[in-house]
């Protein structure tokens, strides 16, 4: 995905069976959604900078790390990233996507 988020994007949406048209793919939008969901244009808005987060007293700056390619284990020990595994394989079974660690 980090490679080229968008063929990612196209085969998402291929895979959901709602391909981009080919005016969208000559307006560039598989290309505006990659900008629109990229972890800085995310972490900039002002949405996720201010406001409640429920019960929880995080700060907003928490929901946000670097977005770098292997940064979570700095955040989860073996064992949360084992479950983590564990959750992700079983909720992917049957649905044709495959799961690599």
């Amino acid at each position: 995905m980090l490679v080229d988020p968008v063929s990612t994007v196209r085969e998402l949406a291929r895979f959901l069976g709602v391909p981009f048209s080919a005016a969208e793919e000559a307006a560039e939008l598989p290309i505006e959604i990659c900008e629109l969901c990229s972890i800085d244009t995310m972490r900039g808005l002002q949405g996720n900078k201010t406001g409640s987060n429920g019960e929880f007293n995080f700060a907003h700056q928490s929901f946000f790390r670097k977005g770098i390619v292997g940064d979570w284990v700095n955040h989860m020990t073996p064992e949360m990233a084992h479950r983590m595994d564990t959750t992700v394989e079983e909720k992917l079974r049957g649905s044709g996507l495959t799961f690599t660690s």
